[in-house]
């Protein structure tokens, strides 16, 4: 398994986190403190901006638990994030329930869709299970446009919130500690042995399952607990904007939380987070502060093309991320899961053993024999992990004997592990192995 590569010093990461936390929560009074200095400034949408950006960062953490850690690509998240919405409307809608109360069953109904479908798209892998996603996703989404329940075509508006959080200040509060609380949960996941277990699987599918992986089990856990904390993002929306609507599960909407992980690098936990500000700050200065450059600065009035505008420049910022720096903030986040450069790993492997052939890449059904070389075939799910016990044995056997150096005297010192079937004679001759072949002396 490739061992996680941490992107820089601990302290220095430490310190980012550190920083970026105490960015978030003096938000509101950093706002209140530019709209006294300065009377046209809003504080109100400010918190309404940074509420928005916190919602965002949760889903997209969330998506990068699959894409990142996992190397999922899911297009049902989208479909996740609207249940934890309509979640909440319809037990507001149907039971009259407060915003905060149908919060609480959201998890739960979020991991059970998850659990569900989970189930039938890892019946596939790779592009079959990306499409899976796709089909998922566009029935949820038929189901809630349809369904009068829940709204039909309309959603569900006017959710009820308690007076308390009518205050921008306290439900900025409010969703900023439900992800934070999110947050931890997930840093924990992917620190524990299960993260790491989820890398291997991401780097090698067969090798992971060659070494004792229940590959299957462990990417639908990871699949449940992404759909689940996609939900609660999904439910904090509603809490947030009081409304739940069918678009919000609509297969195009899974765009967003890719080019938000993408901008804050997929390889790093905080990065998706980071990239939630800078995504919505984006959003916001190309949609209101651009027009009014551009007409200050005499050029055309751009004010109905401002979707398309935005459209254009997200997408050159995402390839020339995605081709250049890997992530925008790839290296300030916190632990990676990027794999080592393919230099590094070329130097790893012929460090470790400067007489090992190049068997060692070879694959085969089974551990070779003696004096054969790792064949290339169609292999099994153990072909690898045969291989390299294989040469590990090979090799360790040559550095205790030397290789092309005499053997001891006596047949309890011949290296019988190592040996041709037909090559060892009690009168001595050759012994071959897979690193080699040495000369043996005839013994006394």
């Amino acid at each position: 398994m490739t061992r996680l590569r941490l992107p820089g010093s601990g302290r220095f990461r430490l310190a980012v986190t550190a920083l970026f936390l105490l960015f978030v929560l003096v938000i509101p009074q950093l706002a209140a403190l530019q709209e006294n200095l300065n009377p046209d400034y809003s504080a109100r949408f400010t918190v309404f901006l940074a509420t928005s950006a916190i919602v965002l960062a949760l889903w997209a953490a969330s998506y990068n638990l699959m894409l990142g850690y996992a190397g999922m690509v899911s297009f049902a998240h989208a479909a996740y994030y609207g249940i934890g919405a309509y979640t909440v409307g319809y037990l507001y809608s149907r039971f009259h329930l407060s915003a905060p109360l149908g919060l609480v069953a959201v998890p739960l109904v979020g991991a059970a869709f998850g659990f569900v479908t989970g189930l039938v798209a890892l019946r596939a892998v790779r592009l079959y299970f990306s499409l899976l996603t796709l089909a998922i996703s566009q029935v949820l989404f038929a189901i809630a446009f349809s369904w009068q329940p829940l709204g039909g075509d309309n959603g569900i508006h006017a959710i009820t919130i308690p007076d308390a959080l009518s205050d921008r200040t306290t439900m900025y509060y409010f969703v900023l500690g439900i992800t934070i609380v999110c947050l931890l949960v997930m840093w924990t996941i992917t620190r524990a042995p299960f993260g790491a277990a989820m890398l291997a699987i991401r780097e090698n599918r067969e090798r992971a399952r060659s070494i004792g992986i229940n590959v299957k089990a462990y990417e639908l856990a990871i699949y449940t607990l992404g759909a689940m904390f996609g939900a609660i993002a999904g439910g904090l929306f509603a809490v947030f904007q009081q409304e739940a609507y069918p678009e919000m599960l609509y297969w195009t909407a899974n765009a967003q939380p890719v080019v938000v992980a993408l901008l804050g690098g997929t390889g790093t936990f905080l990065g998706p987070a980071l990239g939630a500000f800078v995504y919505t700050l984006l959003d916001n200065w190309i949609t209101s502060q651009l027009p009014n450059l551009a007409a200050g600065l005499g050029g055309p009035d751009i004010r109905n093309q401002v979707a398309q505008l935005f459209d254009l420049i997200l997408g050159v910022i995402v390839v020339t991320i995605v081709l250049v720096t890997r992530g925008f903030v790839l290296a300030t986040g916190g632990r990676s899961c990027q794999p080592p450069s393919r230099a590094r790993a070329r130097r790893s492997r012929t460090s470790r053993s400067p007489s090992s052939p190049k068997s060692r890449r070879c694959r085969g059904t089974s551990a070779p024999s003696a004096g054969s070389r790792c064949s290339p075939s169609r292999g099994s799910a153990n072909h690898l992990a045969a291989c390299e016990r294989f040469t590990r044995s090979t090799s360790a056997s040559t550095r205790a004997t030397g290789t092309r150096s005499s053997v001891p005297t006596g047949p309890e010192s011949r290296p019988s592990s190592i040996s041709s079937p037909g090559a060892s004679s009690p009168t001595g001759g050759r012994s071959s192995s897979a690193t080699g072949t040495s000369r043996a002396s005839r013994p006394t």
